[in-house]
């Protein structure tokens, strides 16, 4: 493969990330946003079967809008006896 063309693809790869970044107020990793909803996993999976939320691959890492996972926490909070730390809590 031509290393000028890798190059390319990376930098509109890295300018699609910015773009979705800003239009989503940030983007939380897949990995994160059981925590971030205060879920299990599979919950999470549920969820995403069932709202389809926004999601894009960039970099080999699969991204969700921060704005739309907010406010569906906002909605949906978990109930019970498991009290979920939110993963992206200001320090």
């Amino acid at each position: 493969t031509n290393p000028a063309a890798m190059d390319t693809d990376l930098v509109t790869e890295i300018d699609e990330y910015s773009k979705a970044w800003a239009k989503h107020g940030t983007l939380i990793p897949r990995s994160a946003v059981p925590k971030f909803l205060g879920v299990s996993r599979s919950r999470f999976y549920q969820y995403q079967e069932k709202y389809d939320f926004w999601n894009e691959e960039f970099l080999g890492v699969t991204y969700y809008s921060y704005i739309e996972l907010k406010e569906f926490r906002k909605v949906k909070k978990p109930t019970g006896a498991h009290n979920p730390g939110w993963a992206l809590q200001p320090a």
